[in-house]
């Protein structure tokens, strides 16, 4: 039935109606059902309480009777009546002197109180009686009269000053109406029951009826059987006229909807007529409400200095509407364009006579527009089409407008959000790589004169605590050139090399310049190389060697006990790749932490950097620049068992083979000659490093203290090499390189050696040395054996003629 409430029916232009007939119809058989429910149940409960009624009554009248007979009898104290074997003498009453007299004639009478005749009438006429009575009391003189169950609570009730008792006990045709009101002690009644200590008003019993209800019921069900057929007749009748009327009446709007859907059939014919004969439309005004835009056109058979707009055009042009929608070009369009930015006026126009000349296929521009309504500058988005005659002369320019302005902010909000990371990522990066010169100039001293220090004649103590106090600031400098190297990966400014460099000989020295550490320790470093490895590939050979050094170093930092070993091979399931290994029976992590070890300042406990000190930082370059170079990195652990860290990167071979160099082979041979260097250093302390340093070479030095005077000295007197910091008052190096480079082409002379010598170790810093003229880069802090072996290349070169020595070029060659 719910579904026949929301049957439809098609109305107009195919959209759907509900049902409001079987709505209707609904409506008015569920009223129909429900008054015959409400009359139903009425005429039920009103029958009942007729039948209770009636029974009330029969019981009431009864009693009424039975009260009239005993009280008829009380009043003349009794009756006296022949006794026989049916009546004989009431035991009860023998204290009654007068019980039993004889009348003159000789019967025998006897006295018989109300109670013994309403007993003797009931037992011998109760089929006549149907309605049965009883006298009691809670001190009745004959045991027969003891009150049952329900007449003793009556009782008690009327002592408490209740006046009737009415109640229906038992169930369905057994059920019986009981009624019961008290019996007051009156003169009559004394002469029975004064010895029981009666007083004229107490209460000395309850007279009482039973009414059985099965007659009542009876004729009860038969009414209410009558009563419910009745209803059942008129509620069919209703509902069988009332679907009669529903069969008609959808018969008759069906007809109405055929004959509905025939006209309007009829009339969509007609408009589809008329719609085609209208000249299509360059979009339908449908599509551009949904796109928030408006249409507009230009009649080139009337010239080009009128168009006409849609009634959206001009609410999002905000012009003064007009009746004929016509709008001047350049008076209504163009001036409004040139009021909000002249130069995009002057662009757009120019788009514009290009479409409608042919030199572009379409007209298309985004430009601003002051709306003359109120004064908004808008942006617009103008598309064009030029339609053209038989002959190729304009003959229509159908276009469409819409106000991008919402997306345009969000445009430039994105831009200047963009600009603003920017700014910050640079200004990030300055700020580290100032941080990073700062620290390492004093760095740079620090270390270097604790090497100095170590050279000279120390006791074991002094020689612990100076030892000490290098490892301490190479861990300090490793940190800042951790933060420093991840900043340049997370901008994307991260450059590698691509050099020829031997896989096997990369492992061997990182495990030689760990051998100490691992030494001190008590722990042995081990290699394990397979075959296959080939002897040269291309890759960043330095990147590689810091990806080693930081696993090895975590490696040895977080093993007590044991071993640490590196093992290379060839992949064996990805080809032309090799695989790394470094495993250790150290700490291991838990299972949990596995999946955050290479995150960024992450550490597997935070109890870890407390026990074993580090940033956090190297697992995570580790894994940036694996990645950035192709491979893949990955770790294996057991907690209490050790670790193994794998990674992978391509095997690319190389052109020409490495010569493997041993570490007795790169130890740089006395010097060949003495030259004339010039240091170019504002620091004192670095100048007091530098002279630590070569002390014992045979070089002669002359220190500057700014650009300025290094570019007057070497103007001066000539020099073989000229050590330059970067950083410096009046005049920096970069300034007075590119200063001496001039002079020198100016001057026609040979081109002077120069090294960078500076603290900036940011990324690029090298190739900006090199850009300005320098022939090589160094970084400080500088260990002294770094410096004497550049200072020996360039010995070298000089003695070859600018020769190159195979081994070790000169960076730059100028």
């Amino acid at each position: 039935m719910v579904r026949q409430i929301f049957r439809t029916v098609l109305a107009e232009n195919g959209v759907l109606k509900p049902d409001f007939l079987s709505l209707w119809v609904l409506i008015v058989g569920l009223a129909i059902s429900v008054v015959t429910v409400v009359s139903l149940q009425h005429s039920i409960r009103d029958a009942t309480n007729q039948t209770m009624t009636l029974a009330i009554n029969t019981a009431r009248a009864n009693f009424s009777k039975d009260v009239a007979f005993r009280q008829w009898a009380t009043r003349h104290g009794g009756i006296y009546v022949p006794v026989d074997e049916r009546t004989p003498p009431n035991p009860n009453l023998a204290h009654i002197p007068e019980r039993d007299i004889r009348t003159p004639s000789g019967k025998q009478l006897t006295l018989m109180n109300p109670a013994y005749m309403l007993r003797q009438i009931m037992n011998e006429y109760s089929d006549l009686y149907g309605v049965r009575g009883k006298i009691t009391s809670l001190k009745p003189l004959n045991p027969i009269n003891t009150p049952d169950p329900w007449e003793e609570r009556a009782l008690h009730l009327f002592e408490a000053g209740k006046e009737e008792i009415m109640e229906v006990v038992g169930d369905g045709l057994d059920a019986s109406l009981r009624l019961m009101r008290p019996m007051i002690t009156r003169e009559g009644c004394l002469k029975c029951h004064a010895f029981q200590g009666y007083k004229v008003g107490d209460v000395r019993g309850g007279i009482g009826v039973r009414v059985p209800l099965k007659s009542f019921r009876e004729t009860e069900a038969l009414v209410l059987s009558n009563i419910k057929f009745v209803h059942a007749f008129f509620w069919g009748v209703g509902m069988f006229l009332l679907g009669l009327y529903y069969q008609m009446a959808r018969q008759r709007m069906r007809e109405q909807v055929a004959a509905e859907l025939a006209l309007r059939k009829e009339r969509d014919a007609i408009r589809a007529a008329k719609e085609s004969a209208i000249q299509a439309q360059f979009l339908s005004d449908q599509a551009l409400e949904l796109a928030k835009a408006g249409h507009w056109c230009i009649d080139f058979s009337e010239g080009d200095e009128y168009y006409i707009s849609s009634e959206r055009t001009v609410t999002i042009f905000g012009d003064p509407p007009r009746d004929d929608l016509r709008y001047h070009l350049m008076n209504d369009w163009y001036v409004n364009i040139e009021a909000a930015d002249k130069a995009a006026a002057e662009a757009t126009l120019a788009n514009y006579l290009a479409a409608r000349d042919g030199s572009q296929p379409k007209y298309d521009m985004i430009h601003p527009y002051k709306r003359p309504g109120d004064g908004r500058v808008v942006w617009i988005h103008a598309l064009g089409h030029m339609v053209r005659d038989a002959e190729g002369r304009p003959a229509h320019m159908y276009g469409v407008v819409m106000d991008v302005t919402d997306s345009k902010l969000v445009e430039n909000a994105i831009r200047e959000a963009k600009e603003a990371a920017e700014r910050a990522s640079r200004a990030k990066g300055e700020f580290l790589a100032n941080m990073s010169h700062e620290i390492r100039t004093p760095m740079n001293v620090v270390l270097g004169m604790s090497d100095v220090l170590l050279e000279t004649g120390l006791d074991a103590e002094q020689r612990r605590i100076v030892q000490t106090m290098s490892r301490s600031g190479k861990a300090l400098m490793g940190v800042i050139s951790d933060v420093l190297d991840f900043s340049h990966i997370e901008s994307g400014r991260f450059m590698l090399s691509e050099q020829p460099y031997c896989p096997r000989q990369t492992v061997e020295e990182i495990m030689d310049f760990m051998r100490w550490s691992a030494e001190e320790k008590g722990l042995m470093l081990s290699g394990d190389f397979a075959s296959g490895i080939p002897e040269a590939v291309m890759g960043d050979h330095g990147r590689l060697r810091q990806v080693l050094i930081n696993l090895l170093g975590n490696a040895i930092k977080f093993t007590r006990h044991g071993e640490v070993s590196v093992r290379l091979a060839p992949h064996p399931q990805e080809p032309e790749s090799l695989l790394f290994c470094v495993s250790d029976t150290g700490i291991g992590i838990a299972p949990e932490q596995l999946e955050n070890i290479f995150q960024q300042f992450t550490q597997a406990d935070s109890s870890i950097t407390r026990r074993y000190g580090g940033t956090g930082l190297g697992l995570a370059i580790s894994q940036r620049l694996v990645e950035l170079m192709g491979g893949r990195i990955w770790v294996e652990s057991q907690l209490g068992q050790g670790s193994r860290f794998f990674f992978s990167l391509p095997s690319r071979l190389a052109p020409v083979a490495v010569p493997l160099v041993t570490a007795s082979e790169q130890v740089v041979g006395a010097f060949t000659r003495e030259l004339r260097i010039l240091i170019a250093e504002d620091a004192p302390e670095n100048q007091a490093l530098i002279q630590a340093y070569l002390k014992k070479s045979p070089h002669h030095l002359v220190f500057v203290n700014d650009g300025a005077e290094a570019v007057a000295q070497v103007k001066k007197e000539l020099f073989d090499l000229v050590l330059m910091d970067i950083q410096m008052p009046n005049m920096d190096g970069y300034a007075a390189t590119r200063a001496i480079r001039r002079w020198e082409r100016e001057e026609g002379g040979d081109p002077l050696i120069i090294m960078a010598l500076t603290a900036h170790a940011s990324i690029g810093k090298r190739e900006e040395s090199l850009a300005v003229g320098c022939n090589d880069h160094l970084t400080k802090p500088i260990k002294k054996q770094t410096l004497l072996d550049a200072i020996q290349r360039v010995a070298e070169w000089l003695d070859s003629q600018r020769g190159v020595v195979a081994s070790q070029p000169l960076q730059g060659e100028p």
